[in-house]
Parts: structure tokens; C-alpha cells; sequence
């Protein structure tokens, strides 16, 4: 830490810095594990949180007085969840689950447990109060779930919009995550940044915050060359040409989405702030192994198994999922966790020889165009 914020002072740039995550990578280790609150108790975890926040203000607020905003935590609201994506450490429910309500989960750990994570983010928030009382705190919420999602996990915390409305008061400003074309390249989806800010808003009610919103992630992945496995101009009136577009993750449709995403935060009445995810050097998305019949590449299944994945979370459509997912269980077992695995090698601005992406110089042309956020 050190280090970046040396880096980054370097450029003149103001840092946010981030403390309390309590992510399997956030986290030290103790006994040959990470030190997560359901290894160590939660009152131990919280008291380790509380000591290393307060310290990590005292040590760099003397050195960059000009940073002024902490983020705690990190997408907290959908920290149980976020456990089987391997990101935290998942303890499994109660198996008897005849109750319908929230309280399903109490038997999943800290994460699944509303009361020890408002209790972790007041505890971080006091941490850096209680050091310095004029400095602003924010939090990151999880927005790419549905509701419905949560109904239809019997009520698994946390909604992003639920969130906002219990912790309104535990920050100065509401901060979101959101990547709305993960799963499918076209159309572009940046109105969802927009709804979510409304939403968020009117969820945080009366408080200060709700009228204080910033975007702290959003992004666009590349595919590392789309000529690979896309057929050459292909026509929109062409039979196969809305499959394609699902995967047609190319420089141009980043830049689209950065310039659009940026554009479309700024434009809302309680934007305060965007930040774009990544500025680092990516090999861009490379296309799935062989399939099982032979060659590399995107299948016909792939793209429609993708162009499905993409309507369930837009949609919202719970029952169809369900009959989609049966019908294409095995597609979705074998190949689309290998599929997915590969975004993380996209959303770079920059290539992995360090030259900037197209999308890199119209976002800077956006910026330099535009200095109210």
C-alpha cells in the first residue's frame, strides 16, 4: 500500500482507499487459512477490523492529507453469495429449510448473517471516524442481481436496494458496482447504471447519502481478437447474426460502453463520481477450448447458451430460467465455467504490451472534456 499510494501521488492523483475487505484475498492468514470472522469468531474479527482500519488512517492521512473518502468493505451485501464464487468463505445453511423468510440463511455464517454484516460495516465506519471525524466513508454494493434472484434463493441477503436502505446512515456516500454486458457483448446496457442510481436514491430515503452517489466499478471485457471466431462482416439480417453479437466483444463496443457508461452516470441529479474498471494491461478474452467434438472456438451451444444466461439476468424471468437451465444443464456444466473463467482477461484498458486500447482515448476525451465528476 505504500507503494501505490506513493505511485499514484506520483501522477497527482487522489487515491480512495479501501479497508475491511473481508474477501479470502483481503484477508492474513492464521493457521494456514485466512482469518475470516467464521474461523475466528465474529466480536475477534471485528475487533482486528476496527484496530487495522484505525491504523491504516493513521498512518497515510499525515502523508496525503488531501485523500479524504475510505471505502469499507467491498460489495458486503452479497458477501455469502459472492463465497461460491470462491471470493469469501462459505459455511452452508441449515438443510431443514421449511421457513420462507430471511432467517433461512441464519445458519450460513457471518456473511449470510444481516446483523454481524451491519455490524462489520458500523464497526469500520467508526474506525475511521474515530481517527479522523471529517473524513467521508462509502461502501460498494453488489448491484447485478435481480431481486427476484433473492426471492428465489428464499430470501439470501442481501438486496442491493435493501442495503442502501439499512445502511443509510453508515455512510456519506452510496457507492455501486455494475457490469451490466458481462454475459453478453450486445446490446450495450448502460441505462442499467443509471436505474440503479435511481434506485439506490430512493432506497437510502432521507439520508444525505441518497442524494451522494458515485460509480465505483463498472467495465466492458475485449475479446483478444474477435476475427478468431467471428465471420467477417457479418449481417445484421443474416440468420446467425444475433448469436455472434452476443459474443462480439470488440475494442469499438468497449469504447462504446466506457464513453455511454460515463456519459450515463454523469447525467443523474445524485452522481458525484465514476471510476472505470481497469486501467491495467490485459490479454483481452481468449475463445473456449476444444469442445468434446472436436476444434476450438465458440459452438452454436455456447453462444446460445450465453445469449440465455444474458435473458435470465436482464429478464428476470425466474420460471423459464429454471426450464432453461434444465433443458441445457450440460452446456452449462462443461463449458460455460470454462467460457466465463476468461472475462477476467478482457476488461483492461490497455494491451498486454502496455499500448492503450481504443477505448483507453475515449474515455481520457470524455474526462478531459468534462471536469464535474
Amino acid at each position: 500500500m505504500d507503494k501505490r499510494l506513493s505511485d499514484v501521488a506520483a501522477v497527482n492523483v487522489t487515491a480512495i482507499i479501501e479497508v475491511g475487505e473481508g474477501t479470502l484475498n483481503g484477508l492474513p492468514i492464521w493457521e494456514g487459512a485466512a482469518a475470516d470472522p467464521n474461523r475466528i469468531g465474529n466480536e475477534l474479527y471485528c475487533a482486528y477490523q476496527y484496530r487495522t482500519a484505525r491504523a491504516v488512517v493513521r498512518r497515510y492521512q499525515p502523508i496525503y492529507p488531501h485523500i479524504r473518502l475510505y471505502q469499507i468493505e467491498n460489495e458486503l451485501n452479497e458477501a455469502y453469495l459472492s463465497g461460491f464464487g470462491g471470493q469469501r468463505y462459505v459455511v452452508l445453511p441449515d438443510p431443514d429449510r421449511s421457513s420462507q423468510s430471511q432467517s433461512q440463511w441464519s445458519g450460513g455464517g457471518a456473511w449470510a448473517n444481516v446483523t454481524f454484516l451491519t455490524e462489520i460495516l458500523s464497526t469500520l465506519r467508526s474506525a475511521i471516524k474515530d481517527e479522523d471525524p471529517t473524513l467521508l466513508v462509502t461502501t460498494n454494493l453488489h448491484t447485478d442481481l435481480y431481486r427476484s434472484t433473492h426471492e428465489a434463493l428464499g430470501g439470501v441477503p442481501l438486496y442491493y436496494e435493501d442495503a442502501a436502505s439499512l445502511w443509510s446512515d453508515l455512510v456519506d456516500i452510496w457507492s455501486f458496482d455494475s457490469y451490466p454486458n458481462m454475459f453478453v457483448a450486445q446490446p450495450i446496457y448502460t441505462d442499467r447504471l443509471y436505474q440503479v442510481m435511481t434506485n439506490l436514491s430512493a432506497a437510502a430515503g432521507s439520508s444525505p447519502s441518497a442524494q451522494k452517489i458515485m460509480c465505483m466499478e463498472t467495465g466492458y471485457p475485449v475479446a483478444h481478437n474477435t476475427s478468431s471466431f467471428i465471420p467477417p462482416s457479418p449481417s445484421p439480417l443474416a440468420p446467425n447474426y444475433t448469436a455472434w453479437a452476443a459474443v462480439n466483444y470488440s475494442d469499438a463496443h468497449q469504447s462504446e460502453y466506457a464513453v455511454q457508461s460515463y456519459e450515463i452516470v454523469k447525467s443523474h441529479p445524485a452522481a458525484i463520481g465514476f471510476l472505470y474498471f481497469k486501467l491495467q494491461s490485459t490479454d483481452g478474452w481468449m475463445i473456449p477450448p476444444a469442445s468434446s467434438n472436436g476444434g476450438g472456438g465458440f459452438t452454436a451451444a455456447d453462444l446460445q447458451t450465453l445469449s440465455g444466461v444474458s435473458e435470465i439476468y436482464h429478464d428476470q424471468l425466474v420460471g423459464p430460467a429454471v426450464q432453461w437451465l434444465l433443458a441445457n444443464w450440460e452446456d452449462i456444466i462443461f463449458r460455460l465455467p470454462g467460457i466465463i473463467s476468461q472475462i477476467g482477461n478482457g476488461w483492461g484498458l490497455l494491451r498486454l504490451d502496455g499500448t492503450p486500447r481504443p477505448a483507453y482515448y475515449a474515455l481520457q476525451k470524455a474526462f478531459a472534456m468534462d471536469d464535474d465528476l
